[in-house]
């Protein structure tokens, strides 16, 4: 879970749009999603409206993650990573359909998943 945190600390710095908040965190969660016909890890952002979707574990769209924000008052999707290119392609048409009452209730999941305690 630490390389996941550092991975997306890093790959905002990464990303010259985001010049103006490097500090912001993309942790909360995650919930799996369902795009593209296959799994993803949503998290959302301490800013509570982006979010980062990052291949699950074993699908065939990993490694590649999405990371979706609002900019200018629209909201932009980004994606960077090796995974096959027909469920990413059909992942990033779902992402970018999201409508703003959606990507709001994905960080209200992932907030309530980060809340909810972990078995053991």
């Amino acid at each position: 879970m630490k390389r996941l945190a550092l991975f997306l600390y890093l790959s905002l710095f990464a990303n010259p749009c985001l010049a103006d908040e490097p500090t912001l965190q993309c942790d909360v969660g995650p919930v799996t999603k369902a795009l593209g016909n296959t799994e993803w890890l949503a998290y959302s952002c301490r800013d509570r409206s982006s979010l980062v979707f990052i291949a699950a574990p074993g699908s065939p769209a990993e490694p590649y993650y999405f990371f979706l924000h609002r900019w200018n008052g629209k909201y932009q999707v980004q994606g960077e990573g090796d995974g096959n290119r027909k469920p990413v392609i059909a992942a990033n048409a779902q992402i970018r359909a999201l409508t703003t009452a959606q990507v709001s209730a994905i960080v209200a999941e992932t907030m309530r998943a980060a809340a909810t305690p972990k078995a053991n």
